[in-house]
C-alpha cells in the first residue's frame, strides 16, 4: 500500500499533503514511471516508448531524462495510445560503458493520468554498420514495460535467462541501476559499491545471484549489450523486480516451436532464491494442458539458483507452472528461431492479473507493422475475454486450455485472428494477464502485462487527508507485519498500523510473500 510519497527526482518536499484512492494495485499503470538506463542510449531513433492509458479524456504526458532535461509532450487518450520515437542517429550514441557514473540515461515519464509504458528496441540489424554487431552503439531489438511504482526497491536479486554467458566480447549481463534521491548508497553482497545522486546510473557485471541494496529506493534494469544464444546476436533488456514484491507462484509459456534443451537455447528461465532453504516445484505442461512431467529442486542458501527449459523444450505454448515455498525471481527468455528477448516474470496468484489493460502493436525502423502472436492468461475457465470489445475465442481457431494443475487457462491467439488491430484492448469480468511476443523480420520483442496483487487493507480516516492516517489490514490475515519501502518496522504486528512518516507501506507474510500493494498517489 502506498501512504502519498511527494518526492521530486532531486529533492523531498517539505509541505505534504494526502489524499488516499483505493484501487488494486497495479505493476505497469502510474502516473509517474522512473526508468533506468538500458546497455545502450535510448536517444536515438533506433528506439521508442509507447504510452497508454485507460483515463478518461486527454491525457497529458512529460518525458524527461533522468537529470530532468526535457525531451517531449505528448496527448493520449484510452481510444489511442502516442508512440514517440526518440530523435538522433544511433551511430552517435556510443554504448553505456561498464564502471562509468552518468546523470542523463534514464528515463521520467509524468502524467497527468495513469500510463503505461514501454520502451522499445527497435535496431535490428538496420542500423548503422558492421560495428553495432558488436554491441558498440545498438544491437537487436528488445521490449520493456516499466513497472511503475511497483519497480522502486531497495533490494534486488541480479540474474539473467541463462548462466552461460557466450557470445561476442563479454557476453555477460550487465546491471544498471537509477538513484531516485541524492546521495544513494549502493551495496553489492553488502559491500559499499557506489554512491549515487538522483538521476545518476552507475553499470556493472556480478555474479548469478548477487544481492544489490540501496539504503534509498531505486530501479534496476538488467540486460546484455550482446546477446548469443545459438546464431543470432541481440541486444537485451528487462526491468528487475525487487524483492519484497517476488512472489512463489508463476507460469512461463514457451514461444519458439523450435526444439532445443541445449544450454544455449533461448527458451529458458533460471529461477533464484530470496532465502534459504528453498524449494520449488516445476510442473511442464504439453500444448493442450496436460501434464508432462514434475520435478522438485531445494536451493539452500539465497542467490542459489536453478535453469531449465519452458514446457516441453518443443512446442510453443507449451507452458511450466512454479511453485516455491519461498519467494523467488524468475529471469525468462522467450525466441523467435534464434532471435531472444528477455524479461523478469511477474508472479501469479493471490488475485493477481486485470479486468482490462490496452497494449500497442510493434513496429519496425521503417515504421512498418511487424508480425505477433500472444496469448491471454485468465483465472476463469469460462470468463470471455473481450479483444477491441469482440469476443477473443470467437476469432481464434484454438480456445482457453487449462495449465496443468495451476488453476489457470491459456487463450493463444495470432494477429490474423484479430485483423491485425494498432492497439490490443483487453477485457473481461476475471482477472487476466497478457503475453504479446513480435515475430519474424529478424526481430523477437515481448512485451508482458499483469497486474501485482489486491489491497488487503484501507485507510481508515481518508477523508481528513492527514499524514496519522491508520491503516487497516483484512480481517484473517494476520500475523501482521508492516513494512516500509520494503523493510520492515519493528513492533508494528497489529492489524491496524498509523504511519508516521511518509512513504510506501506494504503488509507481508513472515516468508515475505507480499499480501499488500498498492496506493497510488494523488497531489
Amino acid at each position: 500500500m502506498v501512504v502519498t510519497k511527494m518526492k521530486s527526482i532531486s529533492k523531498i518536499l517539505t509541505a505534504l499533503v494526502f489524499f488516499f484512492v483505493f484501487f488494486n494495485a497495479n505493476a505497469q499503470y502510474a502516473s509517474r514511471h522512473i526508468i533506468a538506463p538500458s546497455p545502450w542510449q535510448y536517444w536515438s531513433y533506433a528506439n521508442e516508448i509507447t504510452i497508454s492509458t485507460q483515463a478518461e479524456g486527454i491525457v497529458t504526458a512529460v518525458i524527461k531524462k533522468s537529470d530532468g532535461g526535457a525531451i517531449a509532450t505528448v496527448t493520449l487518450t484510452a481510444a489511442m495510445p502516442i508512440v514517440y520515437r526518440f530523435s538522433g542517429p544511433p551511430m552517435l550514441t556510443p554504448k553505456i560503458a561498464i564502471g562509468t557514473v552518468y546523470n542523463n540515461r534514464g528515463l521520467i515519464v509524468e502524467a497527468s493520468a495513469q500510463v503505461s509504458i514501454s520502451v522499445r528496441n527497435i535496431a535490428s540489424d538496420a542500423v548503422g554498420t558492421a560495428a553495432d554487431q558488436y554491441g558498440d552503439w545498438i544491437k537487436g531489438n528488445s521490449a520493456m514495460l516499466s513497472y511503475g511504482n511497483e519497480g522502486l526497491g531497495k533490494s534486488f536479486l541480479l540474474g539473467y535467462y541463462r548462466s552461460d554467458y557466450s557470445g561476442i566480447q563479454a557476453g555477460a549481463p550487465v546491471y544498471l541501476p537509477l538513484a531516485i534521491e541524492d546521495n544513494t548508497q549502493l551495496y553489492l553482497n553488502g559491500l559499499p559499491l557506489i554512491t549515487l545522486n538522483a538521476g545518476q546510473n552507475y553499470t556493472f557485471q556480478a555474479s548469478m545471484g548477487s544481492i544489490l541494496t540501496a539504503d534509498k529506493n531505486i530501479v534496476v534494469n538488467a540486460g546484455a549489450y550482446i546477446d548469443t544464444p545459438l546464431v543470432c546476436a541481440e541486444g537485451t533488456v528487462m526491468q528487475v523486480l525487487p524483492t519484497q514484491n517476488l512472489g512463489k507462484k508463476y507460469i512461463v509459456v514457451r514461444g519458439s516451436a523450435a526444439a532445443g534443451t541445449n544450454t544455449n537455447h533461448p527458451e529458458q528461465s533460471t529461477i533464484i532464491a530470496s532465502e534459504p532453504g528453498t524449494t520449488v516445484l516445476l510442473t511442464h505442461n504439453n500444448v493442450n494442458g496436460s501434464i508432462i512431467n514434475t520435478t522438485s529442486h531445494t536451493l539452500a542458501n539465497a542467490g542459489d539458483h536453478l535453469t531449465f527449459h519452458h514446457g516441453d523444450a518443443a512446442n510453443a505454448y507449451s507452458t511450466t507452472h512454479i511453485v516455491s515455498s519461498k519467494p523467488v525471481i524468475v529471469y525468462s527468455g522467450i525466441s523467435n528461431g534464434c532471435e531472444v528477448d528477455t524479461y523478469t516474470v511477474m508472479p501469479y496468484g493471490d488475485c493477481t492479473g486485470a479486468e482490462s489493460f490496452t497494449l500497442r502493436k510493434f513496429t519496425d525502423y521503417n515504421n512498418s507493422d511487424l508480425d505477433a502472436y500472444g496469448y491471454i492468461i485468465t483465472e476463469s475457465p469460462t470468463a470471455p475475454v473481450l479483444i477491441n470489445g469482440t469476443d477473443l475465442e470467437t476469432l481464434t481457431s484454438t480456445f482457453r486450455t487449462p495449465i496443468g494443475n495451476s488453476g489457470y487457462y491459456m487463450i493463444p491467439f495470432e494477429l490474423t485472428d484479430i485483423s491485425n488491430p494498432s492497439q490490443y484492448a483487453f477485457t473481461s469480468t476475471a482477472k487476466m494477464s497478457a503475453g504479446i511476443i513480435q515475430r519474424n523480420n529478424s526481430f523477437s520483442m515481448a512485451g508482458m502485462f499483469s497486474y501485482f496483487n489486491k489491497p488487503i487493507a484501507t485507510p481508515t480516516n481518508s477523508a481528513t487527508g492527514n499524514c496519522d492516517t491508520a491503516l487497516l489490514a483484512e480481517a484473517g490475515s494476520a500475523p501482521y507485519q508492516w513494512y516500509l519501502d520494503g523493510v520492515v518496522i519493528s513492533g508494528a504486528t497489529s492489524r491496524q498500523f498509523t504511519p508516521t512518516v511518509t512513504g510506501y507501506y506494504s503488509l507481508q507474510e513472515p516468508n515475505h510473500a507480499v499480501l499488500l500493494k498498492g496506493l497510488e498517489k494523488y497531489m
